[in-house]
């Protein structure tokens, strides 16, 4: 937004952008997170009294001269050049360890589902060998089933069927 002609206004670096603006309202200072602000009137940029803006509040510093050419951004500046600087080395430092911890998880994850798979195997496994000891044990029963009748014949065959009376059934083995 320009400032009007000859009207109070106030010049600022933007945080976002690096570069001098100029308004009319201090609520854009606020709005663009500047870090100086000076009330200026439109017609004489020589000798700018400024102000720092902080907590919401402009707080008056001594005058500041301003040079007929254009002013560089604060990103030129050797102190906001260090500060950029670590915020880089931060961010890349951020990046590598998330980079790191997405491996880790990563690892985390396969592990987990190979730990999954050995366990699935395992449960297979113990349902098969309990089915298998099942029919072992019904095989076996239907073994000894068949022994015993076989066993029962043999006896019967040996024993010879005696007759009491007419009346009684003959018994056999008795």
């Amino acid at each position: 937004m320009l400032p009007s002609e000859g009207a109070s206004h106030f010049l600022y670096v933007s945080a976002k952008s690096g570069k001098w603006l100029a308004t009319d309202h201090k609520s854009d200072i606020a709005a663009n997170l500047c870090c100086i602000a000076s009330k200026i009137s439109a017609h004489s940029p020589a000798g700018l009294p400024y102000q720092t803006f902080e907590n919401g509040n402009l707080c008056d510093d001594p005058t500041i001269i301003v040079v007929a050419k254009p002013v560089q951004s604060i990103r030129h500046d050797p102190v906001m050049a260090g500060l950029e600087d670590d915020i880089r080395k931060t961010r890349v430092a951020l990046e590598a360890e998330r980079v790191g911890l997405e491996a880790q998880a990563e690892k985390i994850r396969l592990e987990t589902e190979s730990e999954m798979a050995r366990l699935k195997v395992e449960v297979v496994k113990a349902h098969l060998k309990t089915k298998l000891n099942k029919a072992r044990v019904e095989v076996e029963m239907e073994s000894l089933k068949q022994d015993l009748e076989k066993t029962c014949l043999e006896a019967l065959r040996e024993v010879p069927c005696q007759r009491r009376s007419r009346e009684s059934p003959p018994r056999c083995g008795r």
